[in-house]
């Protein structure tokens, strides 16, 4: 559960870019319990923070976007919720944020969800980014890896329109990164490991006595 201060200090960073619009939902790990700091937050004018599980539609009069989100107000939900759902009637782009994709968190058939008419399908949950569907449904990961699970490149998802069509790249951002590396153990390294092990036993028991 974040804590008031943290969500101060990320609304903070948000009121310094007013010209860009930002949706917010709560997932299953942070999600919204009776006495969670999400329900009473006054966030920034160019915030829109979905605070309840059931979905709901935005619209961005000056963009013409439609943006549907909701949020976890419990840890597991296994119900398909975003599987029946359609696009709002109105021209402009239609974008879904959906957040699972599992078994006990909200379970969903991509396809048939991005039949439906969504022009994308922006989905969190799972940490390795991932593209399901070419421009129209992808996990975009953690913007840093979580755990040492998390191979390889993480970013976000940019996406733009061309001709009337949203076009999308991933965008490698993060500052660090975990890799599996093979080390060929030779007998040579084995001895060398083997004396330097003994140097560093030796130094710390120096350490013991001096302590």
């Amino acid at each position: 559960q974040p804590l008031l201060r943290e969500l101060k200090e990320v609304n903070n960073l948000f009121s310094t870019i007013p010209d860009t619009r930002v949706y917010l939902m709560a997932g299953n790990h942070d999600y919204i319990k009776a006495d969670s700091f999400y329900r009473d937050f006054q966030w920034e004018k160019n915030v829109t923070f979905f605070k309840n599980e059931q979905l709901t539609c935005v619209k961005d009069e000056k963009l013409d976007v439609y943006v549907y989100g909701l949020s976890y107000e419990h840890q597991e939900i296994e119900n398909p919720l975003y599987d029946s759902i359609h696009p709002a009637e109105g021209e402009g782009v239609h974008i879904l944020l959906a957040h699972g994709g599992d078994a006990k968190h909200i379970p969903m058939n991509i396809k048939s969800i991005a039949a439906s008419g969504f022009d994308y399908i922006a989905l969190g949950h799972i940490h390795k980014p991932q593209i399901l569907i070419r421009d129209n449904a992808a996990y975009a990961g953690a913007l840093e890896p979580v755990d040492r699970n998390d191979l390889g490149d993480h970013g976000y998802i940019e996406g733009h329109l061309e001709n009337g069509r949203l076009k999308t790249n991933f965008v490698p951002f993060a500052c660090r990164s975990y890799e599996q590396i093979l080390l060929m153990e030779t007998e040579e390294s084995a001895l060398f490991f083997a004396g330097q092990r003994q140097i560093w036993q030796k130094e710390w028991k120096i350490q013991a006595r001096l302590q």
